[in-house]
């Protein structure tokens, strides 16, 4: 049987923590867009998402392609603070706590221009524990497009 040495089982951990962020780091999540009147379906990708809150988007289309910025903001999370007072036998015992918690979903927009000089703008409903978003994008002549994103 093996006996793994301190260093070993450092190095080990360390490996494995490493591999963690950096597959983190690389989350790309799959964007679809489908246009509600003909049907036509656009596949993408949403770059940053697992520690920014904007970065570039790209959709392509059989015969254009958008490419842009989106920009995400969470919902406000709460702070709270607590004055607690115990009493027992020997006294009373008075402390102070205080939480914070932040939200894990929010909104967001993209703003994207095409090859062939069209505009799109996106807003979209967002988790990031799921690492999924739903949404609606529309052209500048009016077509909308439902928008789905997740991780496959």
């Amino acid at each position: 049987m093996m006996e793994l040495r301190p260093k070993a089982v450092n190095r080990t951990l360390f490996s494995a923590a490493l591999a963690t962020i950096l597959a983190a780091c690389s989350i790309t999540p799959e964007t679809t867009l489908m246009s509600r009147s003909t049907g036509e379906v656009g596949k993408g990708t949403v770059e940053n998402v697992a520690f920014g809150n904007s970065g570039p988007m790209t959709v392509s289309f059989s015969d254009e392609t958008f490419q842009g910025e989106w920009v995400a903001v969470r919902n406000p999370g709460s702070t709270s603070f607590n004055l607690i007072t115990a009493y027992g036998l020997a006294g009373g015992v008075t402390g102070t706590s205080s939480q914070v918690t932040q939200a894990d979903s929010g909104y967001g927009t993209a703003l994207l221009s095409s090859n062939k000089g069209n505009s799109m703008r996106c807003e979209y409903r967002y988790s990031l524990a799921t690492v999924t978003a739903t949404g609606v994008c529309k052209t500048r002549d009016g077509e909308v497009f439902d928008l789905q994103m997740s991780v496959s």
